[in-house]
């Protein structure tokens, strides 16, 4: 697969993007890898476009040559609501995937995504929310998720609504 990324033209007018296209800059910046392959669902010159196939539809792929995945981005601030309507959108894309797989027209490493994700500013974080309000008391972790925190891919204590959100989910 053809990917070579331009940095001058992802680098043009970033700072000038807002929202849902600057959270989605930031997280492309966070995984850019050589590894990587990027897609955006709106045709921009910072990374090659995909063609949605049916609706609700991801706002990214991404391809790590063994795995793809489907990203939901959104821009949340804090707002609760538009986190869970985009998490009603990650299980309805789920959902079609599975029932009626998508045929992207690109040499992707695996047919149908490995996952639909949810992303945030704060996914960088390893949250969903921003602010300072972890849970108070100890919460007993199983010991894969305990590993990965010790190794900094999760934090070491959850925000509480950053939790809620997900076992409601």
């Amino acid at each position: 697969m053809d990917n070579i990324k331009e940095l001058a033209n992802f680098c043009d007018g970033v700072d000038e993007l807002q929202g849902k296209e600057r959270v989605m800059a930031d997280i492309s910046r966070w995984v850019s890898d050589d590894q990587v392959d990027i897609y955006w669902r709106q045709n921009t010159d910072r990374y090659p476009s995909f063609t949605p196939v049916g609706q609700p539809a991801p706002d990214m792929l991404i391809d790590d040559t063994e795995e793809l995945y489907a990203l939901c981005v959104v821009h949340g601030k804090g707002n609760s609501e538009k986190i869970r309507e985009t998490f009603r959108k990650a299980v309805n894309i789920w959902e079609r995937m599975k029932s009626d797989p998508p045929d992207y027209d690109k040499g992707f490493s695996k047919d149908l995504p490995s996952g639909v994700l949810v992303a945030t500013e704060q996914s960088q974080s390893g949250h969903l929310f921003s602010g300072n309000k972890n849970r108070e008391h100890f919460v007993r972790f199983s010991e894969d998720r305990q590993r990965t925190a010790n190794l900094g891919f999760v934090p070491q204590r959850e925000f509480a609504v950053t939790q809620e959100a997900i076992r409601s989910a």
